[in-house]
């Protein structure tokens, strides 16, 4: 079971529980206590980062995998079938290292934010939330270029 398909494969997996993981508990408890947040700053972004490198994950493998199959058929001559396993480890690497980079102003732009009325912060009211939704909005469509 040592192929280049099941390397591909077990990232895009292992991508997937990442989100499954550390998504959707959260989500699944702001959907009936969505205030006050009880984890944080630090939390609050590591969500976010591993969300969006998470889904940059999937989509970079598939990508990736995709290029492969279209080289073994499309090209058999330029990409020999034993290459070795060390080509498709490079690759998952280097779309892990991309898709961090990529989630990083993303979740740079979230943090722990406090409702206010007339003036003054509520108690109680912190919620997991972006700063600036405009400037975040720039963020994530320079980010995406």
């Amino acid at each position: 079971m040592r192929t280049v398909t099941n390397y591909y494969l077990f990232n895009l997996s292992v991508s997937d529980l990442l989100l499954l993981i550390i998504g959707l508990p959260q989500e699944t408890y702001f959907t009936w206590h969505a205030y006050p947040y009880p984890f944080g700053e630090t939390f609050c972004r590591l969500r976010f980062l591993a969300a969006e490198s998470s889904c940059y994950v999937s989509i970079l493998t598939i990508t990736a995998f995709t290029v492969e199959r279209y080289m073994a058929i499309c090209h058999p001559i330029k990409c020999p079938t034993k290459t070795g396993l060390s080509r498709p480890i490079r690759v998952i690497l280097t779309v892990w290292v991309v898709s961090v980079a990529a989630a990083i102003p993303v979740g740079l732009q979230f943090g722990i934010q406090y409702y206010k009325w007339r003036g003054q912060t509520l108690p109680g009211s912190e919620t997991c939330d972006t700063y600036d939704p405009k400037k975040a909005a720039t963020v994530f469509q320079v980010g995406q270029t």
